[in-house]
């Protein structure tokens, strides 16, 4: 029989993830901005009297010394954050034994770094300072935050000093919305990135520098900079340095969920092209979508799938990998196949058969799934293979009152009955032709829940087999209400749903019809 071509948008509504995701998983608190001292003990003092702050020179030496060395300093005390650290490539993922510490090897210390474990006495007094500084520095003395911003610059060769200092400007930037302004305004977003190049084997540094990134990075109404923070983080590297660090330690579970948080909000569009003069005079351009490009280039699709099957009971990585996911998805059908390819519409439908009582993850979930199939008949088959229409119409089925889950999930269906009769077949079988006639008669007034809908049930009876069950669904019905709505793209799609029921030759061939209000997942 002739095929229906109704699709939904490509890309999902701005609600579909929604900030209140965030805030139930990530919590952020509005303060304000208290006036700190000039540092605890002098240490503002300390570092301003410096010309060459706390031995910088000595300490690149002993960092370049341990990194040809490949050994550990003698006597060296490893910061321990609360989270579980594995050493990369040695991780439980591949049978080996959980190493704690930051990676650096067990090998004896060569020669060259016994000798540089010694520094003078004056500049390890100075070190030891800052570290006692930092571990007196208190979650409610913001007004510290530029001190240990000026401490995460000037001791970037000292593994130790730098891991506090990032511990405290993440206890920083995830409480309060006024230091996500500080640290880009001064510079620390291009520090946190350098750290993360430098000491790249270090688990406790990267975890907190994913939380930082995560949290600077964030969409919220008290995060005006966000749009200016992204293209911050993505011209310093952030965007590379993240996707290693969930690479390089896949059994870390901060690492990913904050990981997958940081590529979820730097995946959302960025407005328009534009054109900044740096400090420098340098001209620095920020193209459109720069972002999705460079994250699916360096892998960042292949991460975030093995992040949500590796942690399939953390709804925050769950909730951050769909949403990151949704934001990836462009109209490029080489790029949905590559991520059905890597397993997303098996991390999709697992999430929604794992967590069957989070509306905000089956949101999430459905969206993506309306993504992967619109426009790519592999992608529609294997949706419905690997049991894509059955969690769908447990979702509608759950969540009756829930109207954004219904739209995701109606219009999914919507895209997988486009030009596939097996699936038509596949969802009138799993009940979705009622679920859907349900939610059509109970949220009348919701314009784009209409225009999927109707789409639906325009391709659902343009299979003639299938006329019948449509007619017995109350389907007319629900093109007379469309048919007589003020929307003009409502009332054309009823009636076109009315033409279709009363046996009118369904127009094989036309082209798809997408949502008028698709926008991205934030």
């Amino acid at each position: 029989g002739p095929q229906g071509v109704l699709e939904g948008g490509g890309e999902q509504s701005a609600r579909t993830s929604g900030t209140a995701g965030a805030d139930k998983r990530f919590r952020f608190r509005d303060e304000d901005l208290s006036q700190g001292g000039d540092g605890a003990g002098g240490v503002a003092r300390l570092l301003k009297s410096l010309r060459d702050p706390l031995g910088r020179v000595e300490q690149q030496q002993r960092f370049i010394a341990l990194t040809e060395g490949g050994g550990a300093e003698v006597g060296e005390v490893h910061f321990v954050p609360r989270h579980r650290e594995v050493q990369p490539g040695r991780s439980i993922l591949r049978g080996g034994r959980a190493v704690a510490g930051d990676g650096a090897g067990s090998a004896a210390p060569s020669s060259a770094v016994v000798k540089m474990t010694t520094l003078d006495p004056k500049v390890q007094k100075g070190v030891d300072r800052l570290s006692e500084y930092l571990d007196g520095v208190r979650k409610d003395d913001v007004g510290q935050l530029p001190t240990v911003l000026r401490v995460l610059q000037l001791m970037l060769p000292n593994l130790s000093v730098v891991t506090k200092a990032l511990a405290v400007v993440f206890d920083f930037v995830q409480d309060v919305a006024k230091c996500r302004q500080v640290v880009a305004q001064q510079g620390g977003i291009k520090d946190i990135v350098t750290a993360m190049s430098t000491h790249a084997q270090s688990i406790d540094l990267q975890t907190y520098a994913c939380g930082c990134l995560y949290a600077l990075s964030c969409f919220r109404s008290d995060n005006p900079e966000k749009d200016d923070n992204s293209a911050a983080i993505a011209h310093a590297g952030g965007i590379a340095r993240v996707i290693e660090a969930m690479a390089a330690f896949p059994a870390c579970r901060e690492i990913q969920q904050w990981g997958a948080g940081a590529l979820r909000y730097l995946a959302v569009e960025i407005g328009g092209n534009r054109r900044e003069i740096m400090d420098g005079g340098e001209v620095q351009l920020t193209m459109r979508g720069i972002n999705k490009r460079m994250i699916a280039k360096l892998g960042g699709i292949e991460q975030l799938v093995k992040a949500m099957l590796k942690f399939r009971d953390d709804v925050e990585v769950q909730e951050n990998g769909c949403a990151a996911l949704c934001n990836l998805l462009s109209n490029r059908q080489d790029i949905k196949v590559r991520a059905a390819r890597a397993g997303c519409i098996r991390a999709a439908v697992t999430a929604l058969n794992t967590f069957k009582d989070d509306p905000e993850l089956a949101q999430l979930a459905c969206a993506l799934l309306r993504g992967l199939a619109l426009g790519v008949p592999e992608n529609k088959i294997a949706i419905v293979a690997q049991g894509g229409v059955k969690q769908l119409c447990r979702a509608m089925a759950q969540y009756r009152g829930d109207v954004e889950v219904n739209i995701q999930a109606v219009a999914a269906l919507c895209n997988l009955t486009s030009q596939v009769s097996e699936n038509k077949r596949a969802i009138c079988e799993a009940g979705g032709l009622e679920l859907a006639v349900a939610a059509l008669r109970a949220m009348p007034n919701n314009v784009e829940l209409q225009q999927q809908g109707c789409g639906l049930l325009h391709n659902l009876a343009c299979e003639r087999a299938l006329r019948a069950q449509v007619l017995a669904s109350g389907a007319l019905q629900v093109a007379e209400a469309a048919a007589g709505q003020k929307v003009r793209a409502v009332q054309s799609l009823g009636q076109m749903l009315q033409r279709q029921l009363q046996d009118a030759p369904c127009p094989s061939g036309s082209a798809p019809i997408a949502s008028t209000s698709a926008r991205e997942s934030s």
